[in-house]
């Protein structure tokens, strides 16, 4: 059996340096203290057409597609470019379709959709 010896500490006692440095050092937040965290003002929600997604994701497409006819009508040699640009308004009418689906399934209640869209 060989020689068998406990490791190094690779620890050492440390000094919270702003307790020396702050000039008041009780009013630092500690996750204990709950009555300080409790008190933060919470922001006003977002206005709903701020909130909403919709003309968002559906601009988006549009723009995509206008791309896509921008590279069919000035350069349509370049199929790397009318590829990606097709795929991206593809993409998004994927993207809206799943957005649709899962905001219908939040107002239907349905268990398994995802929870908080139904307000949007």
């Amino acid at each position: 059996m060989k020689k068998v010896t406990t490791p190094p500490r690779t620890s050492r006692a440390t000094v919270d340096p702003r307790s020396e440095i702050l000039k008041n050092p009780s009013s630092i937040w500690s996750p204990n203290d709950v009555s300080e965290r409790d008190s933060a003002p919470h922001p006003p929600p977002l206005p709903h057409r701020l909130a909403d997604p919709v003309p968002v994701v559906l601009g988006g497409t549009a723009l995509w597609f206008l791309g896509f006819f921008v590279v069919l009508v000035v350069d349509r040699s370049n199929s790397t470019l009318l590829w990606t640009t097709l795929s991206g308004g593809l993409l998004g009418i994927i993207g809206y379709g799943v957005f649709y689906w899962q905001r219908r399934a939040a107002r239907r209640g349905s268990r398994t959709a995802q929870q908080g869209l139904d307000d949007a």
